[in-house]
């Protein structure tokens, strides 16, 4: 009976997650209510990768396109869309709606601009977004970038010269998709606790009750006892999560390595999760 329910609740999440996402929605909801839109592309990509993160306008200085404030960020999922609308509404107005659509949601703005403020529209579609159709007029486009529920959402609005406008929006996770958090942990990966829901962790775990879990937690403090007992602490409190979430304790291990296991120079306080070597 468990075994069937296990499996029940695995099909459940799996399904769900071939479901639209939030951001997907969203934005289809918001644009029913204009004319003559058509989606031009759209993709979902599954596999790590790093996003180019901007939270100002970007500029060319000699062969490279920078922006003041920009972050390479490591994801694990990366949700796009394109769409095509006639010129019966103004970009701005197709722009407000969908912010308004979102920030209902609950998502929080880190930065926007508007028209010149953003810089070329060039710069955008071609340095950017690598998106030749988005090359619209300087004076009619529209930028925001912020997150939702720890995902990072970015929307770029424009109108081109032949009045046509364009919805290009993107959705960046770094948490990655349950069906491959099995096949991560029997590989013998190290596996950053925060790129999965601890829902995920639940299931995955309920779902294979023999596995046993080491929490290993990482911390940088100057001190290695002090660094010790924080990555210890860190690691129990993801623990503690686990088992509200329904893991068992049986398949909990916690332990810490402070400083002494460098990731690559990332000096990130951090949990990873091992899968015992008995299980793989």
């Amino acid at each position: 009976m468990k075994t069937a329910l296990r499996g029940a609740v695995m099909a459940l999440v799996l399904s769900a997650i071939t479901l639209p996402s939030v951001a997907y929605a969203s934005v289809i909801d918001v644009l029913q209510s204009f004319p003559a839109r058509s989606l031009l592309a759209e993709t979902e990509e599954t596999e790590p990768q790093q996003f180019w993160w901007l939270q100002s306008a970007v500029k060319r200085v000699g062969n490279d396109y920078i922006a003041d404030r920009e972050e390479r960020i490591n994801v694990q999922r990366l949700r796009t869309q394109l769409f095509e609308l006639s010129s019966q509404y103004s970009e701005q107005t197709i722009y407000q709606r969908i912010i308004e659509s979102w920030k209902a949601e609950g998502y929080e703005e880190l930065y926007s601009c508007s028209a010149v403020s953003c810089g070329s529209s060039q710069h955008w579609a071609v340095h950017v977004f690598d998106i030749p159709t988005l090359y619209g007029l300087n004076r009619n486009q529209f930028y925001s970038t912020g997150m939702i529920n720890g995902d990072i959402r970015v929307l770029y609005v424009v109108r081109r010269g032949t009045q046509t406008n364009y919805v290009y929006w993107q959705e960046a996770s770094q948490r990655g998709s349950i069906e491959r958090l099995p096949a991560y942990l029997l590989s013998g990966q190290a596996v950053p606790v925060e790129q999965f829901d601890a829902d995920d962790w639940a299931v995955v775990l309920n779902d294979n009750p023999e596995w046993v879990v080491t929490l290993v937690g990482h911390d940088y403090s100057t001190d290695l006892t002090e660094a010790l007992a924080q990555g210890r602490e860190r690691a129990n409190q993801v623990a503690e999560i686990w088992r509200t979430a329904g893991v068992a304790e049986t398949q909990i291990q916690v332990e810490t390595v402070g400083y002494l296991a460098p990731d690559d120079d990332n000096a990130e306080a951090r949990v990873k999760a091992i899968l015992s070597p008995h299980f793989r």
